[in-house]
């Protein structure tokens, strides 16, 4: 169910995603192949203005007869005869660096200073579909949330709370109506092993922090690294959207509410480029202004 098909529309480099099937009259599958659009279109003339899902109706992929509302929330609750529904991973976002070209169509290279004769390259943002090393990933982490589940549910860092009435959760396209009733099922599994690792290692680290800088600094850094992991948390559910004219995430809280996000986004926890670098970021700006 996806409600678009853009990746990005930002000018000069817009990207769209297509649902691909294999034809099967039954049990059949799908899977995903991005484009850049050429004047509106894909190569093959495909429309990112199209969708599976619109206002809460489906459309099959396969025969593209309409999905009631009431069968998708069915499914998404796991009350329905005809299966229970999965979030699937259909694009990523990554950057690869490319050679800068001259009007001839050959590689610039540098004339002097201490890269003199290397090729001059450019930052280039590209969409791929998930490919297998992706998706073993998802079934690794997942596997690693379970192992590590009672572990932390004992050290009380998984949040079991149900959500409580009152936080716009039983409106009409409200989370509780597609099965989402506690906390713990904003997250998906990479999402929430990654948010769960960063809080563990933080109390691992409190003592060492507390007996290098004292109490009152101390506890001053530790509030900080724990503003940090928030602004990660806030990144990273599956309440946060892909503000595909931007090309950037959007958080959880970019809307009041808790509707249903059709697509959603998150971010990678490893590396300089990484959610958790970033909103360390964001805290340490905020400090300095």
């Amino acid at each position: 169910m996806l409600n678009t098909m853009w990746l990005s529309k930002e000018a000069g480099d817009p990207w769209g995603v297509q649902v691909v099937t294999d034809g099967q009259p039954t049990n059949g599958k799908v899977w995903f192949e991005t484009y850049r659009l050429h004047k509106g279109e894909g190569p093959n003339g495909e429309d990112p203005n199209q969708a599976t899902v619109n206002r809460g109706v489906g459309q099959c992929v396969h025969c593209k007869q309409a999905i009631d509302g009431d069968e998708i929330k069915a499914q998404a609750r796991g009350e329905s005869p005809q299966g229970t529904w999965i979030d699937r991973l259909y694009a990523v976002v990554a950057v690869r660096f490319e050679p800068k070209l001259d009007k001839d169509g050959q590689p610039r290279r540098y004339k002097s200073g201490a890269k003199k004769g290397q090729i001059k390259t450019q930052k280039i943002r590209f969409f791929r579909p998930p490919n297998e090393r992706d998706l073993k990933a998802l079934a690794e982490a997942e596997r690693r949330l379970q192992e590590k589940w009672p572990e932390w549910e004992a050290e009380g860092l998984i949040p079991l709370e149900e959500i409580p009435p009152g936080h716009r959760r039983d409106e009409r396209d409200g989370l509780v109506n597609y099965g989402i009733t506690y906390w713990r099922q904003m997250f998906m599994p990479r999402q929430f092993l990654g948010h769960l690792f960063l809080i563990e290692g933080l109390n691992r680290l409190k003592p060492e922090i507390l007996r290098e800088l004292g109490e009152e600094r101390g506890r001053a850094v530790v509030t900080y690294l724990q503003f940090a992991i928030d602004k990660g948390v806030d990144y990273n559910s599956k309440q946060t959207r892909w503000h595909f004219s931007r090309g950037v995430l959007v958080g959880t809280f970019g809307r009041h509410d808790f509707s249903l996000k059709w697509t959603f986004g998150e971010m990678i926890f490893t590396g300089p480029a990484s959610g958790a670098a970033w909103g360390l970021s964001q805290v340490l700006g905020a400090c300095r202004t």
